[in-house]
């Protein structure tokens, strides 16, 4: 009876026992739940009270329905406080929202070189395409968007990559590299910088938490920002003098060797993400000034005092006593440089190609990229089956064999020449694979040349900017004071006036205005065309385009524009005949009559219209029965 009894107890303690771990187990799950629950509930809390912020990278363009544009205050998303983000931004440039079906669209992505410094996006790999597929592919639909701004890296690039995705691109351009040390987050940039890589992209993970934001806003209420990473208050004009914190990062010292990891383990994961999403990327090899931009910062300082007589010789005293000082100095760049300048001298461009890029290398200040990462590019192109554009072999070829002044303004940024032809290196690889249509129009380089879309005032502009820029450090010890002038002409005026803050816009339509009533009419349609660029959705500046374009006899370019106002305005009965009459004269007589008859079909008794098709059917049956 007690055995019984005794089995019983133990039976209702067992009982107990298992009534008892599932409510153990949710005591711990609501435990380990709750203190998430709370951070979730302060998350929603103060985004629904609309503390912080977010930028994305495309937003609704002002003043263009169902139109995007980048977003101008993009940087800001990699700052806690608006005034520690350097003054930079992507150009503003429209595309439509929803994607046509017959479009396609490329993205650019990069730093100040991809967003075409001094000029803008005009003189940029952009605008440059933009206006080179007006030619080549005048019946398609192609947009061209620039997401590149100054002072960004790959983490920038990262960052952005998959709202690039979204906005479903048919094909990626990138042109980076450059900023890896001294750009926002790099590892000698005083701008954004976490620390670590890892730290830097926990960073990207969380910078959109609203509770992430919060800890942000009280740090720096209490931490004088004047002491922060941005140092904003150095007296200084230029971005380039600001943003370098380590001045020295020796080759292949610690900051060198987590630079070319940060490059190498960022760009493989952009390029994973548009491998993944069947995205075609196209990547640029990095080019620069190697013949006549000297290192910036040599270390240790080499006296050249004791052979100074000999080395404008040309004399191979020279070059012995140049690599004896390489020997004893293997870190300095100065020598290297020397020694470069002595072989291109003896037309020996191999060897002064290999002394010209050491010495780029042994450069302690990493405005420009060291070699290292074009085999970087290569690398991780054959890795996520992206296409290599060597420009830099491409610009060379061009040039004798070295990159100097006849390209670039300063140590990387290409001029007008450099620019275009940075722009046919890409146009030549997307015409071979055959990726926009099959066979484009032939368009010669001269062609090419002419139709660049820069003005007169984008190129006196840009001068300004680069003698700003060489004015103050490192192309200069302290801040130099740039006067603007002399005052030569309407460009120059006009230029002025830009400076001094007068709208692009109403430059150009200034510029528009004076060439037509000059009747300089090919710098007028080249205006023309510049506009409708900036204002895609405006059918009468396309409009004006094409007449100015068909009174140069440009009869290409005057049916792009003309096709272009006709599908902004398909009702419009004046740009269907101006249609008509371009696709007449490009020897589209079949596509002219149909357009003809859709003039018809909206104003029957249009006796123009019925003229011209009474001429062209004429036309068309005399043909088809000779």
């Amino acid at each position: 009876m007690t055995t019984k009894k005794n089995h019983n107890t133990r039976i209702k303690s067992d009982n107990k026992t298992v009534q008892a771990r599932p409510v153990r187990k949710l005591f711990y799950v609501i435990m380990l739940l709750l203190p998430i629950l709370i951070l979730a509930s302060v998350e929603w809390g103060l985004r629904l009270a609309g503390f912080g912020h977010s930028y994305a990278l495309f937003i609704p363009a002002m003043g263009a329905k169902d139109y995007m544009q980048p977003n101008p205050e993009l940087i800001k998303r990699y700052f806690p406080r608006p005034e520690l983000a350097p003054n930079v931004s992507p150009d503003t440039l429209l595309f439509k929202q929803t994607k046509a079906d017959d479009s396609f669209r490329i993205v650019v992505m990069g730093g100040s070189t991809a967003a075409g410094f001094p000029f803008g996006r005009f003189g940029a790999i952009t605008g440059q395409l933009q206006t080179r597929f007006k030619r080549l592919y005048p019946d398609k639909n192609i947009d061209v968007i620039s997401t590149a701004m100054a002072s960004v890296n790959t983490y920038t690039l990262l960052d952005i990559t998959p709202e690039i995705i979204d906005i479903k691109p048919d094909l990626v351009l990138i042109y980076a590299g450059h900023n890896e040390y001294l750009g926002v987050m790099g590892v000698g940039s005083v701008y954004a910088g976490k620390g670590s890589r890892a730290a830097n992209l926990l960073y990207l993970k969380i910078k959109e938490w609203r509770l992430f934001q919060l800890v942000e806003w009280a740090y720096y209420g209490v931490i004088d920002i004047s002491s922060s990473e941005s140092n904003t208050s150095i007296n200084t004009h230029t971005l380039m003098a600001k943003v370098a914190k380590e001045k020295n990062i020796p080759l292949n010292g610690p900051l060198f060797n987590a630079g070319v990891e940060q490059f190498e383990q960022n760009l493989g994961l952009i390029l994973a993400q548009f491998n993944h999403a069947n995205i075609p990327v196209m990547i640029s090899t990095l080019a620069a000034n190697e013949a006549q931009q000297p290192p910036f910062v040599s270390m240790p300082t080499v006296d050249f005092s004791h052979i100074n007589d000999v080395l404008n010789t040309g004399s191979e005293i020279a070059k012995t006593q140049l690599i004896k000082l390489i020997a004893q100095h293997p870190f300095a760049a100065a020598p290297e440089y020397k020694l470069a300048t002595f072989y291109q001298s003896q037309v020996n461009i191999a060897e002064a190609l290999l002394h010209y890029t050491l010495a780029n290398d042994k450069d302690l200040l990493r405005f420009r990229a060291p070699s290292v990462f074009n085999q970087v590019i290569r690398q991780q192109s054959q890795a996520y089956g992206a296409t290599v554009v060597d420009s830099q072999a491409f610009l060379r070829q061009r040039n004798k064999g070295l990159i100097d002044n006849n390209l670039m303004y300063e140590h990387l940024h290409p001029n007008k020449l450099g620019y275009f032809l940075l722009s046919e290196a890409f146009v030549e690889q997307i015409i071979n694979q055959h990726l926009i249509a099959s066979q484009p129009r032939l368009v010669s380089e001269n062609q090419a040349w002419l139709d660049v879309p820069l003005s007169e005032v984008d190129i006196i502009n840009a001068d300004f900017k680069i003698q700003n820029l060489l004015a103050d450090y490192p192309f200069s010890a302290s801040p130099q004071r740039v006067e603007f002038g002399p005052i030569t002409g309407i460009e120059q005026q006009l230029t002025l006036d830009w400076i001094q803050g007068k709208p692009w816009l109403e430059i150009q339509q200034e510029l528009l205005k004076i060439y037509q009533q000059k009747q300089e009419l090919p710098q007028a349609a080249k205006i023309a065309g510049i506009l409708f660029d900036a204002l895609p959705h405006k059918a009468q500046i396309a409009d004006i385009a094409s007449k100015l374009y068909r009174d140069t006899q440009d009869f290409t370019l005057a049916y792009y524009y003309a096709r272009k106002a006709h599908e902004l305005e398909p009702q419009n009965i004046n740009y269907l005949l101006t249609l008509a009459q371009m696709l007449y004269q490009t020897q589209h007589v079949d596509q002219a009559i149909k357009s003809l008859e859709q003039v018809l079909r909206l104003s029957p008794t249009h006796k123009q219209a019925q003229y011209y098709l009474e001429q062209l059917t004429a036309q068309k049956k005399s043909r088809e029965s000779e």
